[in-house]
């Protein structure tokens, strides 16, 4: 169950991080679109790290942690 709700979380994540692009797409300037930017990268940033280790973690045999 743990698991589910962090995938949810990384894939809620992943849709707003979209969503922060587009104000660079639209032409709007302003530092807080810049800031949103930066964090959303972070975001993708750990979300990816975290999506490799499950793909380790399943590739071994074991599940993902917690599991088996």
């Amino acid at each position: 169950m743990r698991i589910k709700t962090f995938v949810l979380v990384e894939d809620v994540l992943i849709i707003l991080s979209i969503f922060a692009l587009w104000p660079t797409v639209l032409g709007w300037k302003g530092d807080i679109f810049k800031f949103i930017q930066y964090f959303a990268f972070g975001a993708l940033v750990i979300i990816f790290i975290r999506r490799i280790g499950r793909m380790k973690a399943v590739g071994r045999g074991c599940g993902p942690k917690g599991q088996g």
